[in-house]
């Protein structure tokens, strides 16, 4: 049996152990609980970057300001910029000494004003530098990467028509190409594939308002569209939901999730999470599908821990007998998808299942002659993961593994990974950081080696006390390392003002 130990600087936490006579490398700012001030971005080995928005200054102009850490968490640089107004920040992608942030405001001031923003930042000399575009507007960002000198931005016009937005990085220039499908289209993820001069982008296709069709887009940084590729269920019945392009060579792969009803195409104020029967594997091959494979979630071996035994057996039952007369039944799970690990052979996909929570509130209003009428109506109160799914495939489609952790306690306002996948070479580790803990499961392939243990992380002083967590998060940095960060309140009685506030970063290793 392989062991796993989270090493907490320089303190070391394992299943049975804790050293607390060693300080911790863990990052402090000031911030407040209920504000999400902070954005933080790993850069790799060149460090992690946090900025936040600061007041506006003048002319529609606000403050960001920026720092990069060491990997030791020491501060090395600090920037302040200018941008304008308004702006969102949307996404980020890092080419080797060069982090590039997206920002987009969906309404432009004038005809002729811009509606994207790049910032180029130097990792090593701070420099920045600041790029505009222009994408029709009220408009939704689907991805973004950036290969080869070039931005690429994929949106959705209002109108459900999906489109590309390549900015030369060097110069400039930006350039709109149309992604031409019939119907209404939705724009998706954008995958650079490292070995080839070339992206691929996702798109949806609706009509009327159903999903009809699911396409990879092969697309040049110059701005080309070499190719178009649907991806063709073949079975009746089996829409696909989300997923990613892999590129390997020659071949493409895609993986991802699917429903056996087609999903609608809905307001952004509605709920447009539609609910997956299970998961599936495609090749392509110069442009044509070799093959397609499904698998239900019930097909799964270890598809139990987030629910009732009897239920599993229940719902099993019922699925032989509905398979035996040509049906399907399946869980519909809502997930959110994370991008394919590739491990030797292996096509790895996790998924972190969730679903709406609302609860019941009940007022009292008096009505015209003064008698007190209840009133009742529901609020939504977040989403609730509650499993985090990891499946793997080989590169003729088969099934080679499949694996699940029960999610305890993980409600949120923003549907946002959360999970965790390291594999060391040998064994797999799902973890995530919740009120002070990492939450961990180690496996290998369908064998559960350590189930649903925990390791709380160290504070920054002794005698320091967690009073309060949120919107915690864990996420990969280099090699072995990942950081732990969220907002959260301490308190320690030997200190003066015994009670703080902070925007926390932990560094952890995992060996």
């Amino acid at each position: 049996m392989r062991y796993f130990y989270f090493i907490f600087f320089a303190g070391i936490l394992h299943f049975f152990s804790a050293a607390q006579d060693i300080p911790v490398l863990r990052l402090e700012l000031n911030a407040r609980m209920s504000e999400d001030t902070y954005t933080l971005i790993p850069c790799q080995e060149q460090g992690v970057v946090v900025f936040y928005e600061g007041n506006i200054v003048s002319d529609g102009m606000r403050n960001l300001h920026f720092a990069l850490f060491g990997q030791q968490l020491e501060e090395v640089w600090i920037k302040d910029t200018l941008l304008d107004d308004g702006y969102k920040y949307v996404d980020y992608f890092q080419d080797g000494e060069e982090l590039m942030l997206l920002f987009h405001i969906e309404s432009r001031k004038g005809k002729d004003d811009n509606n994207l923003q790049i910032l180029s930042i130097g990792l090593k000399n701070s420099r920045i530098k600041l790029l505009n575009a222009t994408i029709p507007e009220k408009s939704k960002i689907g991805g973004f990467a950036v290969n080869n000198g070039n931005a690429v931005i994929s949106f959705t016009e209002k109108k459900y028509q999906a489109g590309l937005a390549f900015v030369n990085l060097y110069s400039g220039d930006f350039l709109i190409q149309p992604i031409e499908i019939q119907g209404q289209n939705v724009a998706g993820i954008i995958v650079v594939d490292s070995l080839n001069p070339y992206l691929y982008v996702m798109v949806y296709s609706f009509e009327s308002k159903k999903q009809s069709k699911a396409y990879v887009v092969k697309i040049g940084t110059e701005g080309m569209i070499y190719e178009i590729m649907e991806i063709n269920p073949v079975l009746e019945d089996k829409f696909i939901n989300y997923a990613f392009p892999v590129p390997e060579g020659n071949d493409l792969y895609v993986v991802g999730t699917y429903s056996w009803f087609p999903n609608e195409l809905v307001s952004d104020n509605e709920d447009n999470f539609p609910e997956s029967a299970g998961c599936f594997m495609a090749k392509f091959r110069d442009g044509k599908q070799v093959f397609i494979n499904f698998y239900n979630f019930l097909e799964f071996e270890n598809l139990y821990k987030s629910m009732d035994g009897r239920d599993v057996i229940r719902i099993r039952k019922k699925a032989e007998k509905q398979k035996k007369r040509g049906e399907e039944v399946s869980l519909d799970y809502k997930v959110l998808l994370h991008p394919v690990m590739k491990v030797q052979n292996e096509f790895i996909l996790a998924c972190e299942a969730f679903y709406p929570e609302y609860r019941t509130v009940t007022d009292m209003y008096y009505d015209y002659y003064g008698r007190m009428v209840p009133q009742t109506y529901t609020v939504f109160d977040g989403y609730k993961y509650f499993a985090g799914i990891v499946v793997s495939f080989d590169k003729n489609g088969n099934l080679l593994w499949d694996n699940e952790m029960a999610l305890w306690d993980l409600q949120t306002f923003d549907l946002e990974q959360y999970l965790q996948i390291h594999h060391d070479g040998e064994d797999n580790l799902i973890f995530y950081n919740k009120n002070g803990k990492i939450e961990y499961m180690i496996f290998d392939g369908n064998e559960t080696i350590v189930d649903n243990e925990d390791l709380e992380l160290k504070l920054k002083y002794d005698n320091d006390r967690l009073l309060n967590d949120a919107r915690s998060k864990i996420v990969h940095w280099y090699d072995n390392f990942f950081l732990c960060y969220g907002y959260q309140e301490v308190r320690n009685n030997k200190l003066s003002g015994n009670r703080r506030m902070v925007f926390y970063v932990n560094k952890i290793a995992l060996q």
